[in-house]
């Protein structure tokens, strides 16, 4: 997925969603994008977040990037279209062959 595909596909989440394209968002309004229901898997995703020094890219792919704004954390809009680059290059990569069941 490109950054414009990306970008599209937050916009329009963020439409569905009745929120306003802003600089961040609050932890609650991420979750409802990206359809995380747990907490725990939402912080988990914020405290993993960690560059490769080498590649400038997280270490793990499901991670996110979060900054505090006033002893709460909020999601830059940035981060939220990098993310949905990343986890759905990862996804087409890592499928499984669409033909498998033809090979048996």
């Amino acid at each position: 997925m490109t950054k414009e595909q990306a970008t599209e596909k937050l916009n329009t989440l963020l439409d569905l969603e009745g929120l306003p394209i802003r600089a961040t968002y609050q932890p609650a309004e991420v979750r409802r994008l990206l359809n995380i229901r747990s907490e725990k898997t939402f912080r988990r995703m914020l405290n993993e977040h960690e560059i490769d020094q080498e590649t400038g890219k997280p270490v793990l792919p499901f991670t996110l990037d979060s900054v505090t704004l006033r002893n709460e954390r909020r999601v830059p809009y940035p981060d939220l279209v990098d993310w949905l680059c990343r986890n759905r290059t990862y996804e087409r990569i890592n499928a499984p062959n669409p033909n498998q069941m033809e090979m048996f």
